[in-house]
């Protein structure tokens, strides 16, 4: 699951339009007097393929579908089935949601020995942009270094090792997706018996 953890409350959206991603979900508010009746349509997509609108206590809650293939556009629209308990007629409400694919981040490392130029990347797919990365603990094996523009990984290993670090990647959907990458690089020295090579784990999770 991306943006919303378990147990997290949707974010609350006033807005008329809403960008999200895949699985995502926002609160918005409705009268509790009011009758709606809501319905969900989208381009190239029908019925639970559009998402799914919850009603609660004075809010529904949309769901966006867990995977789209590409950016989808889908539209939210409650009329009022009848007046409110004091007889005023409610306005019809209308949203515009936009759902992203899922924001996934994986890493392509390959292997690499002090003093030997290195090349690896960071790819980022999906996601509402902007997005953006950042290293936020640990370190880089010294001598190479990350650019968060191109997701490249590159310079010359100067010391063997271990080096755990954390990637930090946001997008801008209305439900502020964070995700946390673990990632551990080993560097192998060129002196000795054999060189090791250079290894890459890794894990992603949302940031609760």
């Amino acid at each position: 699951i991306n943006g919303c953890g378990a147990g997290r409350q949707p974010p609350s959206i006033t807005s008329s339009s809403v960008t999200l991603d895949a699985g995502q979900a926002f609160q918005l508010p409705a009268p509790v007097s009011a009758n709606l009746s809501w319905t969900v349509s989208g381009n190239g997509c029908t019925g639970a393929a559009c998402g799914t609108v919850t009603a609660g206590s004075g809010h529904i809650v949309y769901t966006a579908p867990q995977s789209v293939p590409s950016q989808l556009q889908v539209s939210l629209y409650a009329t009022p089935a009848t007046s409110d308990t004091s007889g005023t007629s409610q306005d019809a409400i209308s949203v515009s949601v936009t759902v992203n694919p899922a924001l996934v981040v994986s890493a392509k490392l390959g292997s690499g020995t002090v003093g030997t130029p290195y090349a690896g990347s960071i790819t980022i797919t999906g996601g509402s942009s902007p997005v953006q990365s950042s290293i936020v603990s640990g370190s880089l094996p010294d001598g190479l270094t990350f650019d968060p523009a191109t997701g490249k990984i590159s310079g010359t290993p100067t010391a063997a090792g271990a080096f755990d670090f954390t990637l930090k990647t946001t997008d801008a959907s209305g439900s502020q997706t964070s995700l946390m990458t673990k990632e551990t690089i080993h560097t192998g020295s060129t002196f000795g018996p054999a060189s090791t090579p250079l290894a890459l784990t890794s894990a992603s999770w949302p940031q609760a």
